[in-house]
């Protein structure tokens, strides 16, 4: 979609022995350090190209999303500028929508030996819950100021400053949330109704276009209306379509 070429060097991921290294690090390296522990369980920065975490159960399903903000980083290198940083419900979705992953073992008569296959974009059952509340209780983001939240401003008004204000959990917490169901509403509403702007919105948001300005500009998004009208439309599809996907008990 981008024409980007393969990465062809190794990408640097440091896993820790346990928690408490991991920690032990971001407090001897306050140059490492972003956000406190007890909130990431694992992150990726661009300005170093490592991936940071520690060995969890949960391993996989940190090593995905933190990894597809290496991966996305690294193969569009080319053709980000060196200042760029993607609005934050845009990186987060993104790595949360590879996140949600499915990963299973088979036979491959063709290569004559087993294989693991991934499938992405699942249903991810805390996230919905979440999201969930914050629609109905009323502490959720509307479209137009997820759109319009720059990373930096995300980083430093809500999830750096999350320690002793749960409000700013909760706000944090909303822009992965939105995100995800963002990402997949614009891949699947409809059977792709939004498919192709969103893939020409993804590839403004790599060249360092991104933002509320731009996501109006191709969803066509001239007044507060339309922002309304597209927010109603998303969370309709949340309580239906998205919720459907609700894996039975």
């Amino acid at each position: 979609m981008l024409g980007v070429t393969a990465i062809t060097e190794p990408v640097v991921a440091l896993v820790f022995d346990s928690k408490d290294s991991y920690e032990k690090i971001q407090k001897t390296k306050p140059e490492l350090h972003l956000v406190e522990p007890e909130f990431v369980a694992g992150y990726y920065r661009p300005d170093t190209g490592i991936l940071y975490q520690w060995r969890q159960a949960a391993l996989w399903h940190v090593m995905f999303p933190e990894g597809t903000h290496q991966l996305v980083d690294y193969a569009s290198k080319a053709l980000t500028p060196d200042d760029h940083q993607e609005t934050a419900w845009f990186s987060e979705g993104i790595a949360d929508y590879m996140g949600g992953h499915k990963r299973t073992t088979r036979f491959s008569k063709e290569q004559n030996k087993i294989v693991k296959e991934f499938e992405l974009g699942q249903f991810i059952p805390n996230r919905f819950s979440a999201l969930q509340n914050g629609l109905m209780g009323d502490y959720a983001f509307t479209m137009k100021e997820l759109c319009n939240l720059d990373f930096i401003t995300f980083k430093i008004k809500y999830q750096n400053a999350q320690k002793g204000s749960s409000d700013n959990q909760l706000k944090t917490n909303m822009v992965y949330c939105q995100g995800w169901a963002l990402v997949k509403f614009l891949n699947e509403f409809q059977d792709g109704k939004y498919r192709g702007q969103f893939r020409e919105y993804f590839r403004a948001e790599v060249l360092g276009e991104g933002g509320g300005e731009k996501f109006a500009e191709v969803f066509t998004l001239d007044t507060d209306e339309d922002w309304d009208d597209f927010d109603t439309e998303f969370r309709e599809w949340v309580f239906t379509d998205l919720r459907s996907q609700k894996p039975k008990k």
